[in-house]
Protein backbone atom coordinates (compact mmCIF):
# COMPACT_ATOMS: atom_id res chain seq x y z
CA UNK A 1 0.00 0.00 0.00
CA UNK A 2 1.17 3.54 -0.79
CA UNK A 3 2.71 5.25 2.27
CA UNK A 4 0.27 7.77 3.74
CA UNK A 5 1.70 11.03 2.37
CA UNK A 6 4.22 9.90 -0.26
CA UNK A 7 1.90 11.23 -3.01
CA UNK A 8 2.64 14.76 -1.77
CA UNK A 9 6.19 14.44 -3.16
CA UNK A 10 4.68 14.10 -6.63
CA UNK A 11 2.96 17.50 -6.70
CA UNK A 12 4.58 20.83 -7.57
CA UNK A 13 4.25 23.47 -4.86
CA UNK A 14 5.91 26.88 -5.09
CA UNK A 15 7.84 28.25 -2.11
CA UNK A 16 5.40 29.32 0.60
CA UNK A 17 2.46 27.28 -0.77
CA UNK A 18 0.62 24.80 1.45
CA UNK A 19 -2.10 22.19 0.95
CA UNK A 20 -5.39 22.66 2.76
CA UNK A 21 -7.69 19.63 2.93
CA UNK A 22 -11.17 20.50 1.66
CA UNK A 23 -13.13 17.26 1.55
CA UNK A 24 -13.12 13.47 1.40
CA UNK A 25 -15.79 11.48 -0.41
CA UNK A 26 -16.29 7.71 -0.46
CA UNK A 27 -17.67 5.67 -3.35
CA UNK A 28 -18.90 2.11 -3.51
CA UNK A 29 -20.98 0.14 -1.06
CA UNK A 30 -17.81 -1.19 0.57
CA UNK A 31 -16.02 2.15 0.51
CA UNK A 32 -13.56 0.93 -2.11
CA UNK A 33 -13.08 4.42 -3.55
CA UNK A 34 -12.01 7.60 -1.77
CA UNK A 35 -11.51 11.03 -3.32
CA UNK A 36 -9.57 13.65 -1.36
CA UNK A 37 -9.71 17.27 -2.52
CA UNK A 38 -7.16 19.90 -1.48
CA UNK A 39 -6.74 23.61 -2.13
CA UNK A 40 -3.28 25.08 -2.70
CA UNK A 41 -2.87 28.28 -0.71
CA UNK A 42 0.02 30.73 -1.25
CA UNK A 43 1.83 32.65 1.49
CA UNK A 44 -0.68 35.52 1.18
CA UNK A 45 -3.73 33.31 1.66
CA UNK A 46 -4.72 33.26 -2.01
CA UNK A 47 -5.95 30.08 -3.67
CA UNK A 48 -3.53 29.19 -6.45
CA UNK A 49 -4.68 25.70 -7.39
CA UNK A 50 -6.35 22.42 -6.50
CA UNK A 51 -5.21 18.84 -5.99
CA UNK A 52 -7.41 15.76 -6.20
CA UNK A 53 -6.27 12.30 -5.10
CA UNK A 54 -8.49 9.31 -5.85
CA UNK A 55 -7.71 5.94 -4.25
CA UNK A 56 -9.50 2.81 -5.41
CA UNK A 57 -9.15 -0.54 -3.63
CA UNK A 58 -10.16 -3.65 -5.52
CA UNK A 59 -12.95 -5.45 -3.65
CA UNK A 60 -11.40 -8.83 -4.55
CA UNK A 61 -8.10 -10.39 -3.50
CA UNK A 62 -5.32 -9.35 -3.75
CA UNK A 63 -7.03 -6.01 -2.91
CA UNK A 64 -4.75 -3.86 -5.08
CA UNK A 65 -4.91 -0.11 -4.64
CA UNK A 66 -4.77 2.25 -7.61
CA UNK A 67 -4.27 6.01 -7.42
CA UNK A 68 -5.15 8.96 -9.64
CA UNK A 69 -3.58 12.32 -8.81
CA UNK A 70 -4.39 15.59 -10.58
CA UNK A 71 -3.16 19.11 -9.92
CA UNK A 72 -4.58 22.28 -11.42
CA UNK A 73 -3.02 25.73 -11.40
CA UNK A 74 -5.99 27.99 -11.98
CA UNK A 75 -7.91 26.26 -14.77
CA UNK A 76 -4.79 24.61 -16.26
CA UNK A 77 -4.10 20.92 -15.60
CA UNK A 78 -0.40 20.64 -14.75
CA UNK A 79 -0.22 17.10 -13.34
CA UNK A 80 -2.16 13.93 -14.18
CA UNK A 81 -0.65 10.71 -12.76
CA UNK A 82 -1.95 7.19 -12.29
CA UNK A 83 -0.18 4.35 -10.49
CA UNK A 84 -0.91 1.28 -8.39
CA UNK A 85 0.76 -0.65 -5.63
Amino acid sequence: MEPQDSWKRRIALEDGEILQHESTREKGHQGQGETHTYTIIDQYGNTTGRVKLTEHTSPKAPFRVSYHLTQNKGEKLILDLRWSD
